[in-house]
């Protein structure tokens, strides 16, 4: 478990290990699945763009043109603007990952269980498209790298089914 093995001052070699496996194991997912997402918007963008421009062309050939270039930009009535209709090249943030360990730190294997089992169902829950591929890739990294991991991941199978079993009764 990376929060076991980063010290105060910056991170151990396992933990170092641990994640630059990670990032291996799961980039060229998350990079497929920004791409298209950034593919989609600027399709989006696009589409606005062309519609913006025919409402342009079929106002000004209509003679409202001169009301319209009086308004500021942005400020036209019916119009409205949000984070799409940005020209700038989408910057994507770089993947990180938080420990809400509330300052406790265990080294038992239940915990540890959970602690993934919770990731699980927030990666589930929040990326469903790319979770499958992230959590293998997380896993198969904590397998190789992580200290008692084939006790973590016997327990992570009893807590998914405590989960699952949770859920069907409420």
């Amino acid at each position: 478990q990376a929060r076991a093995q980063t010290t105060a001052g910056g991170r151990t070699a396992p933990a170092r290990e641990l994640e630059i496996s990670l990032r291996r194991h799961v980039g060229h997912a998350l990079k497929e699945a920004a791409s298209h997402e950034a593919h989609a918007l600027i399709e989006k963008v696009k589409a606005r763009e062309e519609a913006r421009n025919a409402a342009e062309t079929e106002g000004a050939s209509e003679g409202g043109r001169e009301q319209m270039e009086d308004e500021p930009e942005g400020k036209r009535e019916g119009e409205t603007r949000d984070a799409t209709d940005t020209e700038e090249p989408l910057n994507l943030p770089p993947i990180c990952i938080i420990d809400f360990g509330l300052a406790a730190t265990s080294s038992l294997p239940e915990d540890k269980a959970v602690d993934l089992y919770v990731l699980e169902r927030a990666v589930e829950s929040t990326h469903f498209s790319i979770s499958s591929p992230f959590l293998s890739g997380l896993l198969a990294s904590y397998e190789r790298h992580a200290q008692g991991a084939a006790q973590t991941l016997a327990r992570l199978a009893a807590v998914r089914l405590r989960g699952r079993k949770r859920l069907m009764i409420g």
